[in-house]
C-alpha cells in the first residue's frame, strides 16, 4: 500500500515530519501504518516498543516495526499519542519470526503480533504514567509463616486437617499468594484469619509472582525424584539430542515411541541438560487437559519453576508469566498451542509432545499449526526441536523420509511391559440384550468391567460423542430435531434438559411434543458420553463412575479435579471423549473399552482414517502402563477397516506406509501443499456467485503462472461438507501443488481478487494454509 492510501496520513501543507515510525496495529488489514513522532516523546521509540496510535475514531495499541520508513515528504502524519512500554516487548529476531508467521499463514502482521503478546500489552487504555493497564506486575496478598512448622503445630490442642495441611504447605514453599491457597484448600481464608490472629502467619501485599509450578503435587506427582534407569533406545535418543543441544545448531527430530515407551523421560533428561547449562526450554502439549500431568512431571524432576501457559489463564496470569520469561527469571515454559510464542530466553530445546494431535491447529483467526511454527522457531534460533508421538502424523513421517527430521525410535514399552491384549466385539454379530443400553454396553464389555473393578483395578471407556442422545426423532412423522442455524442435528443433554448444537452453540429445552405434528412420539436415539455414564450407573449401581468431556470440564480446574479423583481411586470407571485418550498415565488402568471405534470414519475428510487409527492407538495405550497387564475391548461395525485392523494389531508402520502410498497416488498431503479458501454469507446465492467469481480468478492466476493447470490443482468451488453453520452458507475451494513456493506465489497473485471479493457486503473470506479439517 502506498503512503497516499494509508489511513494514518493526511496532508497539512508545508510542514514535513522529521521522524516517522511504521506501526503494526491489531486490525484485519495487511499493511502497517505510518505515524509522526511528536517532539515531546524525546525521540522515536525503538523497534518492538508498544505505542498508542490514533486509528480513525479509535486509539489503538500497536508495535513499532520500523523507524523512518519511506514516506512522501509532502504528507504530514498523525502523531503518536504516546509510548506505552518502557522498552521493546519484541526483540528483532522475534519480530522477524512473527513476520514469517504472518506471510506464511496469510494473516495481518498486527494481529499476529497481538496473538504473541499477553492481553495487557494489547490494551487500548493508558494509565496515568502513559503505560497500559497491566504493564506493571499486579500486586497480590501473600502469606508466610512467622514461626517454625513445629511451633505452629504445637499452638493447637487438636488436629485440624485443612489447617495442618496449609501450614505444611507454607513451610515448604515460603511466601505463597493467598489466591493460590484459596484455590488449593477449602476454607483457606477462614483458617488464614485464625492463624494471623495467633501471629503464626503474616499477610503482606507484594508484586504477584508468576504462575509457576514448583513440585509434582498434581497429576503425575508420584514420579520418583531419582530418574529411572533408561532403556537402550531411550539412552540412544537422549545422547543424540544432547549432542544436538551442545552443538548449538538447529536440528529437528521425530521421536517415535509406542505408548508407554518412555518418551517423557527422554524429554526430561534433555531438558535437564539444557537448563543446567543455562539455556531455555519450551514444551508444547496439545490440550489443557494434558498440561497438569506433564507440568507436574517436569517440575518434580527438574526442581525449578516453570511458566505454565494455556487458554485457561486470566490476563493477569498471562502477564505474570510473560514478565518472568522476558526477564530471564524463569527459563522454562510449558503449555498448549499458543505457548509457541512464549519469550523464552536463550531457547535451546523445543519439545512438541503428541505432535500428531489436531489441537495444535488453530481453526479461526490466525490459522497456524503449533507444531510447524515450533519447528520454524527452533530453526531461527538454532535450537533442537523434537516432535514426539506414538502415532506420528503423515507430514512428520514424510519429513523424516526426506531427511528433514532425524528419527529416534522407542519400539518397546519400558520395563519390558507387554502391549495390551486386544479383543474385538463385532456389533453386526453381537445380539445384545433386551434393553437399549445393552446395544452399546455389550455383554463382553460389561463382564470385563465387572472383573476389572472386582480386582481393584480401573477402566477407561471412550466414546467420542458427548451428550445423552445424538438424535431426537419423532416416530410418528419422522421429523428430526435439527439446528435452525446449521445443517446439523441437535444433541440432547439430559442433565440440563436441553437440545444443543455443537457447532453454533444454540440450545433450547427439549419439547414435550413433536413441533412438526404435535404427536407425543419423540424418541432419543444414538448415545453420547452422558448416556453411557447413566447406563453404567443403572446396570452397576455400586460402580463409582465419572465422565470427562467438554460438558464436565468447562469450569476452572475441571480437568484436574476429575483426573485427581481418578488417580486417587475414588473413580473406578472413567467415561469420556478423546480427552481420556491422550497422554495420561494411570498405573491401575488395566481395561480400555472403545464403544464405537468406527464413528469418525464416516466423516467426509481424507484424514478421517488417520485420525481414527491415532485415537484407537492412543486410548489403547492407556491400558497396562503399570505392573499389571492391560486389555482393550473394541466395539465396531467394521472390524476389517484398515484403520481399525492395523490399530488392533499395533501395526503403525504397516498402516502409515499404506496411507502414504495412497496419498502419493492422489497427490494429497503430505505430497502436496494445501490451502483452503472458504467463503460464507447469510444468503446461498451471494456466496455461490462470489465463490465462482473467485474460482475463475484463481484459475486465471494458475494459467498465468504455470502455463497450465497440471502442476496446480483447484478443487471447487463447491459447498462445504457442512454447508450452513450459525446461519451462514459456506462454500470452499482447495488449492494443491507440490511446491510450497508455488502455492505462496499463487496466493500472492490472487490477493487482489480475494480483496475485491471480500468487499461484498456481509461476505467473509478466509485463507487456511495447511488446513487440518475439510468440514
Amino acid at each position: 500500500m502506498t503512503s497516499e492510501s494509508l489511513p494514518g496520513l493526511f496532508p497539512v501543507g508545508d510542514s514535513p515530519v522529521e521522524r516517522t515510525v511504521a506501526v503494526a496495529l491489531p486490525v484485519p488489514l495487511d499493511e502497517c501504518f505510518h505515524y509522526g513522532v511528536p517532539s515531546d516523546l524525546g525521540g522515536a521509540p525503538a523497534v518492538g516498543q508498544v505505542v498508542s496510535a490514533p486509528f480513525g475514531r479509535r486509539t489503538l495499541a500497536g508495535v513499532v516495526v520500523e523507524i523512518d520508513p519511506p514516506c512522501r515528504p509532502d504528507l504530514a502524519l498523525k502523531p503518536l499519542r504516546g509510548v506505552l512500554s518502557e522498552g521493546p516487548v519484541l526483540e528483532p529476531a522475534e519480530l522477524s519470526f512473527l513476520r514469517w508467521v504472518a506471510r506464511y499463514y496469510r494473516h495481518p502482521l498486527g494481529q499476529v503480533i497481538a496473538s504473541a503478546l499477553p492481553p495487557a500489552l494489547r490494551g487500548q487504555r493508558e494509565a496515568a504514567d502513559g503505560r497500559p493497564a497491566g504493564w506493571r506486575a499486579p500486586s497480590v496478598e501473600v502469606a508466610s509463616l512467622t514461626v517454625g512448622l513445629t511451633e505452629a503445630m504445637a499452638a493447637f490442642s487438636r488436629p485440624g486437617p485443612v489447617r495442618d495441611r496449609l501450614l505444611t504447605y507454607l513451610d515448604r514453599f515460603g511466601r505463597v499468594p493467598v489466591p493460590d491457597l484459596v484455590e488449593q484448600f477449602s476454607g483457606a481464608r477462614r483458617v488464614l484469619q485464625q492463624l494471623v490472629e495467633r501471629e503464626l502467619v503474616r499477610l503482606e501485599r507484594t508484586e504477584r509472582p508468576p504462575r509457576l509450578e514448583h513440585d509434582g503435587s498434581a497429576d503425575g506427582g508420584d514420579l520418583p525424584d531419582d530418574p529411572p534407569e533408561l532403556t537402550d533406545p531411550q539412552r540412544a535418543a537422549v545422547d543424540r539430542l544432547r549432542a544436538g543441544v551442545e552443538a548449538r545448531e538447529f536440528s529437528s527430530w521425530l521421536l517415535h515411541g509406542v505408548t508407554g515407551s518412555g518418551k517423557t523421560e527422554v524429554y526430561l533428561r534433555v531438558a535437564q541438560t539444557v537448563l543446567d547449562g543455562g539455556g531455555g526450554v519450551l514444551v508444547l502439549v496439545p490440550e489443557i487437559a494434558l498440561t497438569p500431568q506433564l507440568v507436574s512431571r517436569f517440575a518434580a524432576r527438574l526442581q525449578r519453576p516453570m511458566a505454565v501457559l494455556h487458554s485457561g489463564l486470566t490476563p493477569a496470569q498471562r502477564m505474570e508469566c510473560w514478565r518472568a520469561l522476558r526477564s530471564g527469571e524463569v527459563t522454562a515454559a510449558i503449555g498448549a498451542r499458543s505457548a509457541v510464542f512464549a519469550p523464552v530466553k536463550d531457547l535451546r530445546l523445543v519439545v512438541v509432545d503428541e505432535e500428531h494431535d489436531g489441537s495444535y491447529k488453530q481453526d479461526d483467526g490466525l490459522r497456524y499449526h503449533g507444531r510447524d511454527v515450533a519447528v520454524a522457531r527452533a530453526a531461527r534460533v538454532g535450537a533442537v526441536c523434537v516432535v514426539g508421538s506414538a502415532t506420528p502424523s503423515l507430514e512428520s513421517l514424510h519429513n523424516a523420509d526426506l531427511g528433514k527430521y532425524g528419527v529416534l525410535s522407542l519400539p518397546e514399552r519400558v520395563a519390558e511391559r507387554p502391549m495390551p491384549e486386544v479383543t474385538v466385539v463385532d456389533l453386526r454379530e453381537e445380539k445384545g440384550g433386551e434393553t437399549e443400553d445393552e446395544r452399546f454396553l455389550t455383554a463382553p464389555l460389561m463382564e470385563a468391567i465387572g472383573e476389572t473393578v472386582d480386582r481393584g483395578e480401573q477402566a477407561i471407556l471412550l466414546l467420542n460423542r458427548r451428550g445423552l442422545s445424538t438424535l431426537v426423532v419423532c416416530s410418528s412423522c419422522g421429523a428430526e430435531s435439527r439446528c435452525s442455524s446449521c445443517d446439523t442435528s441437535m444433541t440432547y443433554h439430559g442433565r440440563r434438559h436441553l437440545l444443543r448444537c455443537h457447532y453454533c452453540g444454540r440450545s433450547w429445552p427439549l419439547p414435550e411434543r413433536c413441533p412438526a405434528c404435535n404427536a407425543d412420539a419423540l424418541e432419543l436415539l444414538g448415545e453420547g458420553t452422558e448416556r453411557v455414564e447413566e447406563a453404567l450407573a443403572r446396570r452397576m449401581p455400586d460402580l463409582r463412575v465419572d465422565r470427562m468431556d467438554r460438558d464436565t470440564t468447562a469450569g476452572r480446574g475441571g480437568h484436574q479435579k476429575i483426573l485427581d479423583r481418578f488417580r486417587s481411586g475414588e473413580i473406578q470407571v472413567l467415561v469420556g471423549t478423546q480427552m481420556v485418550a491422550k497422554g495420561h498415565d494411570f498405573p491401575r488402568v488395566t481395561l480400555v473399552g472403545v464403544l464405537h471405534a468406527d464413528a469418525s470414519l464416516r466423516l467426509p475428510d481424507f484424514r478421517s482414517g488417520e485420525r481414527t487409527f491415532s485415537l484407537l492407538t492412543q486410548v489403547a495405550g492407556r491400558a497396562g502402563r503399570g505392573e499389571l497387564p492391560g486389555r482393550v475391548i473394541v466395539q465396531t461395525f467394521v472390524p476389517d477397516h484398515d484403520a481399525i485392523r492395523f490399530a488392533l494389531e499395533h501395526d503403525f508402520d504397516g498402516y502409515s506406509r499404506k496411507l502414504l502410498r495412497a496419498r502419493e497416488a492422489l497427490r494429497y498431503p503430505p505430497f502436496a501443499r494445501l490451502a483452503m479458501v472458504r467463503l460464507s454469507h447469510p444468503h446461498e446465492g451471494e456466496v455461490r456467485r462470489a465463490a465462482n467469481k473467485l474460482g475463475g480468478a484463481l484459475r486465471e492466476a494458475m494459467r498465468a503462472r504455470a502455463g497450465s493447470t497440471r502442476s496446480i490443482r483447484l478443487l471447487g468451488p463447491a459447498p462445504s461438507p457442512i454447508q450452513r453453520i450459525a446461519g451462514r452458507q459456506r462454500w470452499q475451494m482447495l488449492l494443491l501443488t507440490p511446491d510450497p513456493r508455488t502455492l505462496a506465489a499463487l496466493l500472492d497473485d490472487a490477493h487482489p481478487a480475494l480483496m475485491a471479493v471480500s468487499k461484498t457486503s456481509r461476505l467473509r473470506v478466509s485463507v487456511d494454509v495447511d488446513p487440518q479439517s475439510m468440514l
